[in-house]
């Protein structure tokens, strides 16, 4: 690396700054929100990736039903009643 002072020492001196004297021209804003997810949807889609379901198919459930893990039962269910 760079010789950077530790982490630590990085942190103190951020938070003795103040907004305006951070530079953040670095940084790309972030303008694009609609993908975000609140802390009950990020446990849900946790819960879901541990089964092995692919983020866009639990995202494509989630936007059109309401009750999108009964929805994804449902489906699973028929698909395992239809090749029993």
């Amino acid at each position: 690396m760079d010789n950077l002072p530790p982490i630590e020492e990085q942190l103190a001196n951020i938070r003795q700054k103040s907004d305006e004297e951070i530079d953040l021209s670095d940084i790309p804003e972030v303008t694009d929100w609609s993908c975000a997810m609140n802390k009950d949807e990020y446990e849900a889609f946790k819960k879901a990736r541990a089964l092995g379901i692919d983020p866009d198919v639990f995202l494509w459930f989630r936007k059109r039903y309401p009750k999108f893990q009964i929805e994804i039962n449902s489906v699973l269910r028929k698909h395992m009643l239809s090749h029993a």
